[in-house]
């Protein structure tokens, strides 16, 4: 995993925001 020069805050509202968008991507597929 790539470190950025961000908070941590920030890095996981950002991972918690992809994980959501995988989620419903992957809903409406199946």
């Amino acid at each position: 995993m790539v470190t950025l020069k961000l908070p941590e805050k920030t890095v996981r509202n950002l991972l918690n925001y992809i994980d959501e968008y995988i989620d419903s991507t992957c809903n409406q597929k199946f």
